[in-house]
């Protein structure tokens, strides 16, 4: 493995940035992942419909087989959406959860974790590039100027900064694992801090989705969701999560309220 990247020799954002040994690995183009979505799109379009999906595999008693076929396709293009810098994962997951339930929210979750090790030893191996990949995508400077603020608040603290990524909607999932790369902390750090908060927000919007489903076809019911646990661990961990944000940029001296606000 390369030497690790100084976390004070520059900007995450600084296409500037080389000194380590390229690798053979890249970033996929983005239209490649898109005829890779385009290519599913159809099945997962059906999919919304379970009887439209048991006619595409033949046999009306194959809804077992079907089930599978179409989880291991989502799973794939979880995988494949989460490799580059685009918005994809919410709307995938959400269509994804009508067929499968909130489950598939932990699916999202499990493509997450081997996309972001991937994307994290690009990142690593390959500075100059995911940098100017990640700066072309970050155009909004309240963006910005949080992954700056949260950058310096959490040199010291790797995992509590990745899990506030996994958490914040700032940034895709690829752009959590390129930027823990680039601020030269430990793939551990980029593990832990996805274990601790990754599956927050797939679990939710899966349990919004299942919950639209369930409302198509029977009608919807208080009750139901609120038996979910699935909805509560998730809510735990969202606040959870939010309190260790509050602690990560507020103010260290007593006698200040709220998070501190840096003069520039």
């Amino acid at each position: 493995m390369p030497r690790r990247i100084s976390s004070s020799s520059g900007s995450i954002c600084n296409p500037a940035r080389t000194g380590l040994v390229s690798s053979r690995l890249t970033f996929p183009p983005l239209r490649v992942v898109l005829f890779i979505g385009f290519s599913l799109a159809a099945g997962l379009a059906a999919a919304l419909n379970r009887e439209a999906l048991l006619v595409l595999l033949a046999a009306p008693e194959t809804e077992g087989r079907a089930l599978v076929v179409f989880t291991l396709v989502a799973g794939a293009w979880f995988f494949a959406s989460q490799l580059v810098l685009a918005p994809f994962g919410t709307v995938s997951v959400i269509a994804t959860s009508a067929v499968i339930g909130w489950q598939a929210g932990l699916l999202y979750f499990a493509a997450m974790v081997l996309a972001g090790m991937i994307v994290y030893v690009i990142s690593w191996q390959t500075p100059g590039r995911a940098s100017r990949t990640l700066a072309q995508f970050i155009r909004d400077r309240r963006r910005q100027a949080f992954l700056r603020l949260l950058s310096r608040r959490a040199r010291r603290r790797p995992v509590l900064m990745t899990a506030v990524l996994r958490l914040v909607p700032v940034l895709p999932s690829a752009g959590c694992a390129m930027v823990t790369g680039l601020s030269g902390f430990s793939l551990r750090a980029l593990l832990l801090g996805t274990l601790a908060t990754g599956w927050v927000r797939p679990v939710l919007f899966a349990v919004f989705g299942d919950q639209i489903a369930t409302a198509a076809r029977e009608g919807f019911a208080w009750t139901s969701l609120l038996a979910n646990p699935a909805l509560w661990i998730s809510l735990a961990g969202l606040g959870a999560t939010s309190a260790a944000l509050w602690l990560l940029l507020a103010p260290a001296g007593p006698g200040i309220s709220g998070p501190r606000q840096d003069r520039n």
